[in-house]
């Protein structure tokens, strides 16, 4: 624990209920911590800024068509920090193990709901899975998100070679990519300092090309960028004003 202390404000522990117990000392260092969705979420809330009240916590919710539903079912209960969770494609995640919508439809959705409802500003977003480039991070703030979660992407930079298959799943069904001797490029115990620089150097450059696209579009801090559909061009949308309401002819139906 004292070899991590000074490392430790920058660490965001996802904490589950039977661990709430043994992780007190954790809690008081950290500044952020997580808590997947359940029934009991809220209640795990209110006694983990028992321990620390200046503990600010973020819910962790699959992206779903029901997570503009339970938002705002939790923002009642107080809580106002989400990390919607999308699959590795960047897609919805439903029961039955289908893909869902893409991030940006259901994102959308989320947003506007906020909005609706005029909670917006209260209420901040995380979005993680399938954000692999620059621009993504920049499609998914315009789509409504506050904060963009990037993870397959650093592991890349470490050298991982994002062989999925071969690693272990935890228990909501992800490869636990970099772990044990199944790794081939052993991101597990790369070098600290190493690894610091990789990182550094690959958000480094997010961020030029995130300030690049600000300034094409005019904007010069990121949080006006939040929510700014009308500055961005929707494949869907072009191609309705496009081609309106042509439909695809079958093969048959077309005359040599």
């Amino acid at each position: 624990m004292q070899k991590w202390s000074r490392q430790m404000p920058f660490v965001v522990p996802v904490v589950a209920k039977e661990d709430l117990a043994n992780c007190q000392d954790i809690l008081e260092g950290v500044r952020m911590a997580q808590l997947r969705d359940g029934p009991e979420v809220a209640a795990l809330a209110g006694e983990m800024r028992a321990i620390n009240e200046r503990l600010t916590i973020a819910v962790r919710l699959p992206l779903s068509p029901e997570a503009a539903d339970r938002i705002m079912e939790l923002s009642r209960a107080g809580l106002k920090v989400f990390q919607l969770c999308a699959d590795q494609h960047g897609r919805e995640k439903l029961g039955d193990g289908r893909h869902g919508r893409h991030i940006k439809d259901a994102l959308r959705e989320v947003h506007g709901r906020l909005v609706k409802e005029g909670i917006r500003d209260e209420i901040t977003l995380i979005v993680s899975g399938g954000i692999a480039l620059a621009e993504h991070m920049a499609k998914a703030i315009i789509c409504g998100a506050d904060l963009v979660a990037v993870d397959t992407a650093l592991l890349v930079a470490l050298g991982c070679r994002v062989c999925r298959d071969a690693h272990p799943r935890n228990s909501e069904g992800e490869a636990t990519c970099g772990a044990g001797e199944l790794c081939p490029a052993e991101t597990d115990s790369a070098d600290a300092a190493y690894a610091t620089a990789r990182m550094v150097n690959l958000m480094g450059a997010w961020h030029s090309q995130l300030i690049e696209v600000l300034g094409a579009m005019g904007i010069r801090e990121v949080r006006r960028l939040r929510g700014e559909v009308g500055r961005a061009i929707f494949m869907e949308d072009i191609e309705k004003e496009a081609f309106g309401d042509i439909c695809r002819v079958p093969r048959s139906q077309v005359s040599a």
